[in-house]
């Protein structure tokens, strides 16, 4: 999520809620404006998110590694 936060994201998804509830029908060219506007709120959503998990990944085959490397009965002298 590389700093956002779950209150964030929690607020991003109102937002396209918000998008979304906001026209009446009455007219495609609102309807649709909305639906854009929701569904660039959740590309950025699923950006976020999917850089987290990268970067989740990626830490714990860094821990992998340093443990692996690590000679016999030596603990590390920093934690992640």
């Amino acid at each position: 999520m590389a700093g956002t936060t779950k209150n964030q994201l929690l607020w991003r998804v109102e937002d396209a809620i918000s998008a979304l509830a906001g026209p009446d029908g009455a007219h495609a060219g609102d309807v649709l404006r909305a639906n854009r506007a929701a569904l660039i709120i959740l590309h950025c959503m699923a950006e976020d998110l999917a850089l987290g998990a990268y970067e989740r990944s990626k830490q714990e085959r860094r821990k992998v590694r340093r443990e692996a490397a690590a000679l016999g009965g030596q603990a590390p002298l920093w934690e992640d």
